[in-house]
């Protein structure tokens, strides 16, 4: 029973046991005293009974001030108090759902502050072009202004406007992500395809920093989401686009590794740094190098997109060349769609 697991029960028992037992055979050698012996058995069980329950008590009032020491912080688990007993196990299991709480608290307070930091480097994020156009605004309404003029402001204003909506769609996504709603349809997609989808909207920066892309197709088909990997490759070859030296081609490869399919863009450009590799997954991190445009959330979300499948992005850079290994896991046998 487990009600004999505790101390004071099983002493009881026994003590009320052998009381019983001496009573009786003291009744029987003595059997003009049976009122005597019974008075006396009755003090002494009720004894008994009185000093296990004191002794109770004050493992209570031990485990209250427990309590109390746990709910500041302060108390730790003593393997030596955990003698067997109900009382015993109960201060176990509250150590462990304090413990318990205490981590969910922390990791509660960890996710206020990355949201406050987050909430600030978006408002930093919006407040440049948003200060951009009040300003050329401003300027367009002087009745003054020349045709030319309003045309450049003009051009400059859908160009910030353009940015913020960049900008906005690229939280979106990333914000689906972290709250892992998004649910990933992984299916057989034509590798070529892929390819080419992924640079389909690139022609006009690829001309303007007077670079090519230079695409290797060695297996016939991945294993990916279509839409949510080509996102994350855009992302990638747009960084490798803007960091390329004019007239120099990027390699864009997609083959099948030894742990799974392999996508490898590398581009001619400046060297990153050994302390900055770790870096440029971080969202908002821009280099020095960065392009005007950037906000830096490119690599971050195609991260976040390529982890969620399972898979892993691997970068190196050394003589002015970088490259970026994405690696998507092989099928799994019975692999459904994947909610994240």
């Amino acid at each position: 029973m487990k009600l004999l697991r505790n101390g004071e029960v099983r002493t009881f028992v026994i003590g009320w046991f052998v009381l019983t037992i001496l009573s009786f055979l003291a009744m029987i050698v003595k059997s003009n005293y049976v009122l005597t012996i019974l008075l006396v058995y009755s003090l002494l069980v009720g004894a008994l009974y009185i000093v296990l329950s004191f002794l109770r008590y004050q493992k209570i009032e031990k485990l209250n001030q427990y309590l109390r020491e746990l709910s500041l912080g302060n108390a730790k688990l003593s393997f030596e108090d955990l003698i067997e007993g109900e009382l015993s196990i109960l201060q176990s299991e509250l150590y462990k759902l304090t413990v318990t709480i205490r981590q969910q608290n922390q990791q509660l307070q960890q996710d206020k502050e990355s949201m406050s930091k987050s909430l600030a480097d978006i408002s930093h994020q919006l407040k440049t072009p948003l200060t951009s156009l009040y300003m050329m605004f401003d300027l367009m309404r002087n009745p003054q202004l020349d045709e030319q003029k309003q045309e450049l402001f003009m051009s400059q204003s859908l160009q910030q406007l353009h940015r913020m909506k960049s900008l906005i769609n690229s939280l979106l996504k990333m914000s689906r992500l972290e709250s892992e709603t998004v649910k990933f349809i992984k299916e057989w997609v034509s590798a070529s395809q892929l390819a080419l989808e992924s640079q389909s909207s690139l022609d006009i920066l690829m001309d303007i920093q007077s670079t090519s892309i230079n695409t290797e197709i060695l297996t016939d088909k991945i294993y990916c989401d279509r839409n949510w990997t080509q996102e994350a490759i855009n992302n990638i070859l747009k960084n490798a686009i803007e960091h390329s030296q004019p007239n120099q081609q990027i390699s864009f490869v997609i083959k099948k590794g030894s742990l799974g399919y392999q996508i490898q863009i590398t581009n001619v450009g400046g060297t990153i740094a050994p302390e900055d590799l770790h870096k440029i997954f971080t969202r908002f991190y821009r280099s020095k190098d960065a392009f005007y445009d950037s906000v830096g959330i490119g690599l971050s979300l195609s991260k976040q997109i390529i982890e969620q499948q399972n898979g892993f992005i691997d970068v190196t850079s050394q003589k002015n060349k970088t490259t970026f290994t994405i690696t998507l896991p092989f099928q799994i046998e019975n692999d459904d769609s994947v909610t994240q």
